[in-house]
């Protein structure tokens, strides 16, 4: 039997906003969209090289070895794009991570450290695999606006708080390998969102509707609700 809600129960109501667990702050989004209205896709930098990345980390400062780079235009389908705002952290990112086969190196780094713990400022490298996963979904989905992040690596020492406080944390999360994303998106249901990350079958995807916000993982091919 593939592992579901017995691995994943449902942990990630802990990161929804304080004092009320079950809504999303529209605040914390409509504050976000704000940030992510003012600013374009960052510049990135680094010399050309064509291997692909193999990241790595320390707390606060990623290791990512080797940059992808490419003369190819942002608009070419070859080249990935992500649009996201932070809830919690009020941040919005736009810029292509991957170009062909080889992944950015710079852009890996600016979205581990979006991805970070927000609650301790820790940094893990995000997998690429999930992050293609919500490139896919985003795509599928036709979104015009950006994709609004709950939560992604989370440390062991936020896990076991989370654990403590609620009781709903699950012990091998794989947020603490920087492996899943729980995320929405205002102009597209939560059903619509999880429909188009199950039909890729490429990991796992949780869907809780009550809370309005969908996860996925670069885990084992499998399906709960929250």
């Amino acid at each position: 039997m593939l592992p579901d809600r017995q691995e994943h129960p449902i942990h990630d109501m802990a990161e929804l906003p304080e004092p009320q667990a079950r809504t999303i702050s529209r605040r914390g989004i409509l504050a976000g969209l704000a940030a992510f209205a003012t600013i374009g896709a960052p510049p990135l930098t680094g010399e050309a090289a064509a291997r692909p990345v193999q990241p790595g980390t320390r707390k606060g400062r990623s290791l990512a070895k080797g940059v992808g780079s490419s003369t190819q235009d942002d608009r070419s389908p070859k080249v990935r794009s992500l649009r996201l705002v932070h809830m919690h952290t009020g941040e919005a990112l736009s810029l292509p991570y991957r170009r062909g086969n080889d992944y950015d190196r710079a852009a890996l780094g600016q979205l581990n450290h979006f991805f970070r713990d927000w609650r301790t400022g820790d940094v893990q490298p995000i997998d690429p695999g999930v992050l293609d996963i919500m490139w896919e979904v985003q795509r599928a989905c036709r979104t015009k606006r950006p994709i609004t992040i709950l939560s992604g690596f989370r440390t062991i020492g936020t896990n076991r708080m989370l654990r403590a406080r609620r009781g709903g944390a699950a012990e091998h999360s794989l947020h603490l390998v920087g492996k899943a994303i729980d995320f929405t998106c205002t102009d597209v249901n939560v059903t619509a969102l999880a429909r188009h990350a199950l039909s890729l079958r490429r990991g796992g995807v949780g869907i809780y509707p009550d809370n309005g916000f969908v996860h996925i993982d670069c885990g084992p091919v499998r399906t709960w609700n929250g």
